[in-house]
């Protein structure tokens, strides 16, 4: 009995020995291990990586089709339109909407924005009367727009062109003499162009880089001379039907109405379109009531307004 007891306290001495002698290593290898979980909390080496993965795959947004807007439907609407006429501008609507999808960087008929910009675009003038008055306007309320001209009304009123120049508008090509580009020839359609942009240049010192065809008619042989030529065919995403019904709430309606961020509203500056004068200042203070910045379409489309 004895002995046993003897040989208990003996392995009892050993064993308290050698945990006496282990504890700074033990301690060392706790400390070791309570430094790593300080500097990695909660970290792995496969979550690192995953989170550098994910910020490399977030790649810029690259100026290309796959990432455009679509194309805005195009809205305004008139009373004064035969059953013709419906069906002819709801074809025409589907076709341009068709051209501009598939060439977003030539054919444009919205900005690619979700700001709250709009751009009010005139065609068919200069004039005399209508469109000096829209400029007093404009100037009124310290704002700017887009005007397509016609070669024959820049020779027309060449003092009427400079003036919108000067005054921070942009002077654009709307053709020579505004005829149909439809089942025209190339040569036909570039003289048209061409015509006007040097008439433009001469009053300017600018060739304007951005065309309207007439009717908004847009074909691949126009699209094809856009590129060879280096410029922008631009449409719009709202008609206010000015010229055809000629109210002036009625126009103001169709874009106080329809407005999207982005939108081209379509109007004109020639002499009968006192009513489009009429419907500029409601239509001007309706979008600063909502919110909106009336721009030119070189700062809405990201786009150059001039060759030169």
């Amino acid at each position: 009995m004895l002995r046993r007891i003897f040989i208990f306290c003996y392995l009892y001495v050993i064993i308290l020995a050698l945990f006496i002698g282990l504890k700074p290593f033990i301690g060392i290898a706790q400390t070791g291990e309570a430094q790593i979980g300080a500097t990695q909390p909660d970290a792995s080496p496969t979550s690192a990586y995953r989170e550098e993965v994910k910020t490399s795959d977030q790649k810029p947004v690259q100026d290309d089709q796959t990432t455009r807007i679509p194309p805005y439907e195009i809205k305004g609407t008139s009373q004064q339109l035969s059953k013709k006429n419906i069906q002819s501008i709801a074809e025409w609507k589907q076709q341009v909407q068709t051209f501009s999808d598939q060439y977003g960087n030539t054919v444009y008929i919205n900005g690619q924005t979700g700001e709250k910009m709009v751009a009010l675009t005139f065609d068919d003038g200069p004039d005399g009367q209508v469109t000096p008055a829209i400029l007093d306007i404009l100037k009124s309320y310290g704002g700017h727009a887009s005007f397509f001209f016609t070669g024959q009304n820049v020779k027309t009123f060449p003092a009427i062109v400079r003036r919108a120049y000067q005054e921070g508008n942009l002077v654009l090509n709307h053709s020579y003499s505004h005829p149909n580009f439809d089942n025209k020839k190339p040569e036909f359609i570039k003289d048209e162009i061409n015509k006007t942009g040097q008439l433009i240049e001469t009053l300017t010192g600018k060739i304007p880089a951005l065309v309207r065809p007439p009717y908004g008619i847009v074909n691949e042989n126009i699209i094809k001379i856009a590129k060879d030529q280096n410029f922008k065919l631009i449409i719009w995403s709202t008609d206010t039907f000015d010229w055809s019904h000629k109210d002036a709430d009625h126009i103001a309606n169709n874009v106080l109405q329809n407005i999207r961020p982005g939108e081209i509203v379509l109007m004109h500056s020639n002499g009968d379109k006192t009513q489009t004068q009429k419907a500029l200042p409601k239509i001007i203070e309706g979008l600063h009531a909502k919110g909106y910045k009336i721009v030119t379409l070189d700062y809405l489309l990201h786009v150059k307004a001039y060759k030169n």
